[in-house]
């Protein structure tokens, strides 16, 4: 599976605002996320998706193919639950 650059871009964008995230006391990083347009289960959702690539980062056993995967389900939008019309 290749990866276009809008996607690159985008993985590379939501990778900023995760560790920015991760490096703050939140109030900038959720107004930083807010003004992506993220909803506040996207960006706890995305969270999660971070330390899960953060496992397979540093678990060598796993290789590049499945970091690779991960970057790309770190890009896709947050599972939407049955019946939610948002």
């Amino acid at each position: 599976m290749s990866v276009s650059t809008t996607q690159r871009n985008a993985i590379d964008l939501d990778m900023l605002v995760l560790r920015t995230l991760a490096a703050t006391n939140g109030a900038s990083a959720i107004w930083l996320a807010r003004q992506l347009g993220w909803e506040r289960g996207a960006v706890s959702y995305r969270l999660g998706r971070l330390r899960k690539l953060r496992a397979v980062e540093h678990d060598g056993a796993w290789g590049a193919t499945a970091a690779g995967r991960a970057l790309l389900d770190l890009a896709s939008p947050p599972p939407q639950p049955s019946g939610d019309r948002t």
